[in-house]
């Protein structure tokens, strides 16, 4: 992979580099941004700006909005309000003009084979460029779909999106006008990225056609070039150089440059290898860099012992047999173990904290099932807790099958802030965290364990949450702790709008077709609300706390990463032993691409991000409102 890091020339030289590099590659994969509308003039986040004013200012007075991002996620009260905004905001797009950067950017690749990946939801790419070569992996204003996701289709939305336009009146459309879904009624979306999202029937064809551009120049000299990206989708089109990176598109199939890869490596790795007897003879492999090596081919994609043996071989490592390697595979499980504990991944993005979260380090934690293939299928529960604001990995553990979710896993301690969903909503979780000195903010079931007044009086909890409105509100409750003293803690709740409500009810109902099990009344009627529990003081309202839970949804990102690259391959299911050595080295994998990642800056200067940027909110750290996270599970599993 071609890059500019560390290179003192002007950006004048730089650029003639980029062009030189352009002429000379056989393909180009472009992954493209928000920054090339944004150059064009048609910003989306920044405050008040001239292109805020002449297509949204209405909008923005009616709801004192500054920024089309924040119009983008306000609470709005109906589906009439929120759909007026979506049908101004896909109209702008679908009319405007093709930018002068996709202009120039098309003019730059005539005549050159090329393919292009991005986040925008704009449509500015295919104003330009052949749609049949465009992976919008975010999703695109051209299309809606059925917000209940009862059917994976997608259906056109230019000629509705102009009806809607010319309907809006003081930021409202009349009811009748609200798009609905043609198999179930239910309310439309945008086809854009949410926690809805609809990966049918066109993204996969989307992603099988990038998939097989890849694989089809998997030999040929092919230049990734990242253009405008910023701070919201760092994540996304650095997949670029992760697919570039693992799935070995390189030369003799290399995880990356054995310079760079040194980089990354924890002090002291070499003499853990053979302390942990990783390599106890110098014989076919002679030092640790080329046994890693070995490995990280081996882990990246679906390969086999096989592959890892030829692999071996042309890439002048040594003459080693399929059995050989997997015998040495499962014997280095202790060194790959001792890796993940020292590797400290940099941050990839530095979010920008409200002032009241700047004492705590927050924890996003979670988990997930690894299952192995074939006959015997031993089940891996792999426990994960992300840095919000940096979206790094803070702590993992594997744990057997009998392990269940619980903060009991994870080694806390004072100052930090965990925020869990409804699996770790349990008396034991939560004294965990007390005892530790830390802070929680956890979804919670509604009778997962018995609440109390001051005076040790049982609350019945769906009383209160009757009288709870859309505005935030709190209950002070307290628990039983393991030796039955009561705990002080807060309870904070809000009713969701009717739009989402709506498609709870969708989504519940076909939940309770496909287990066969009906829930109860009361359990569909706590659906309508989202509600925390948390140990934080009063002096954090209860607004403040569902908008950090609601912040979640951000390691998702990471999250998602990481179940991609367990489930690239199969976990070998010959011994326990192998099994769980891969799992590790797939964690050591997801662990090197995270700082690798952390030093990425794709402009040509290539200066490592050194400002703090603010997550999802203006400069002031105040925090969007976002969808319900968890109105994806109706069963309340997060």
């Amino acid at each position: 992979m071609f890059h500019l890091k560390n290179q003192k020339n002007t950006k004048q030289e730089q650029l003639k580099t980029i062009l030189q590099w352009i002429d000379e590659a056989e393909a180009v994969v472009i992954g493209g941004a928000s920054g090339m509308s944004t150059a064009c003039g048609f910003d989306y986040y920044t405050h008040h700006t001239p292109f805020f004013k002449k297509y949204f200012s209405d909008f923005g007075e009616i709801y004192h909005e500054p920024s089309c991002w924040q119009l983008l996620y306000h609470h709005y009260r109906s589906d009439e309000e929120r759909w007026a905004y979506m049908a101004r905001s896909g109209c702008v797009m679908l009319d405007l003009p093709a930018g002068q950067t996709y202009v120039d950017l098309h003019t730059l690749m005539e005549g050159k084979d090329h393919y292009i990946i991005t986040t925008n939801q704009d449509a500015q790419f295919a104003k330009v460029f052949d749609p049949d070569r465009i992976f919008t992996i975010q999703g695109d204003a051209h299309w809606m779909q059925c917000a209940g996701r009862c059917t994976e289709e997608i259906y056109p939305s230019e000629e509705t999106l102009h009806k809607l336009n010319a309907s809006i009146v003081d930021g409202k459309l009349p009811t009748e006008l609200v798009p609905r879904c043609p198999v179930c009624g239910g309310v439309m979306e945008p086809w854009v990225k949410s926690f809805i999202f609809q990966y049918g029937r066109y993204w996969k064809e989307q992603s099988e056609k990038y998939k097989a551009y890849l694989e089809s120049h998997a030999h040929k000299k092919v230049l990734f070039l990242a253009l405008g990206i910023g701070r919201m989708t760092p994540y996304a089109l650095t997949l670029l150089l992760q697919i570039h990176k693992i799935h070995g598109i390189i030369k003799k199939g290399d995880f990356m440059d054995t310079n760079d890869l040194v980089k990354l490596l924890p002090s002291g790795y070499e003499q853990a290898c053979f302390d942990k007897k990783a390599i106890t003879r110098k014989r076919t492999i002679k030092n640790p860099l080329d046994l890693l090596r070995l490995i990280l081919f081996y882990l990246s994609g679906n390969k086999s012992f096989i592959d890892a043996s030829q692999f071996a071989l042309i890439s002048g490592i040594g003459k080693i047999s399929d059995a050989g390697f997997m015998k040495r595979f499962i014997k280095c499980k202790e060194w790959i173990i001792w890796l993940t504990q020292h590797i400290l991944p940099n941050p990839v993005i530095q979010y920008q904290k409200p002032g009241w979260l700047e004492p705590f380090q927050v924890l996003a934690i979670d988990a997930s099932d690894i299952a192995e293939k074939g006959a015997v299928k031993r089940l891996w529960h792999l426990h994960y807790a992300v840095d919000l604001f940096s979206l790094t990995c803070s702590q993992f553990k594997i744990t057997g099958q009998s392990t269940g979710e619980s903060l009991k896993n994870f080694t806390l301690a004072k100052g930090c802030l965990v925020i869990a969903g409804r699996a770790y909503g349990t008396i034991k979780s939560m004294e965990h965290c007390l005892a530790a000195g830390g802070d929680f903010i956890i979804r919670i079931k509604n009778k997962a364990f018995n609440i109390y007044d001051a005076d040790g009086g049982k609350l019945v909890f769906t009383d209160w949450l009757r009288t709870v409105s859309e505005t935030a509100e709190e209950l002070n409750v307290y628990i039983r702790n393991s030796e039955k003293k009561l705990v002080p803690l807060r309870i904070c709740a809000c009713k969701k709008t009717k739009a989402e409500i709506a498609a709870e009810k969708v989504r519940i109902k076909k939940m309770e077709s496909k287990k066969q099990k009906k829930l109860s009344d009361e359990t569909v009627f706590t659906h309508n609300y989202m509600f925390v529990i948390t140990s934080l003081p009063a002096e954090i309202s209860a607004a403040e706390i569902l908008s950090c839970y609601r912040l979640r949804w951000q390691a998702e990102l990471v999250f998602k990463r990481l179940k991609s690259l367990l489930q690239s391959g199969s976990i070998p299911a010959k011994t326990e032993e192998a099994g769980e050595a891969w799992i590790n080295g797939k964690i050591l994998l997801s662990l090197l691409t995270e700082k690798y990642l952390g030093d990425v800056d794709f402009s040509p200067s290539w200066n490592i991000r050194s400002q703090s940027e603010c997550m999802e909110g203006d400069e002031a750290g105040i925090l969007y409102n976002f969808y319900d996270d968890t109105a994806k599970y109706p069963d309340g599993n997060l």
